[in-house]
């Protein structure tokens, strides 16, 4: 939470800023109010695993650029090589399929954080 206070004051966010992912719990949300960090929306993208395995483990970067392709959804116009550059395409380590179902496997089940804290400011 330190980190959410020190960045909402700043000028870049004097107009709002997104929260990806923030927050997963009650006791976050519950942080945020407390801490005066107002939510005027919500999102929730409901993604089947499925989904979210094939473009992960499909991603590939270029790590110079940071330009991100997918093999299948993306692909670069040579296979495996940066579009702009040619140089080799890698996956990043953290996108093989068995560490991305671990991850999901990992992620809480939502208990309604986010849409707390968007009803209690009523």
């Amino acid at each position: 939470m330190r980190w959410l206070k020190s960045v909402s004051p700043q000028e870049d966010c004097r107009n709002g800023f997104l929260l990806d992912g923030f927050p997963r719990t009650i006791p976050q949300a519950d942080a945020m109010k407390e801490a005066g960090i107002a939510v005027d929306y919500v999102l929730e993208f409901a993604v089947p695993d499925e989904l979210i395995v094939d473009r992960i483990i499909g991603r590939r970067v270029h790590a110079a650029s940071g330009r991100v392709y997918h093999i299948k959804f993306n692909p670069p116009k040579v296979e495996g090589k940066d579009d702009v550059t040619g140089e080799e395409l890698t996956t990043r380590k953290d996108d093989q399929e068995e560490t991305v179902r671990k991850r999901l496997v990992g992620i809480p089940s939502d208990d309604g954080a986010a849409d707390r804290l968007l009803s209690e400011r009523s």
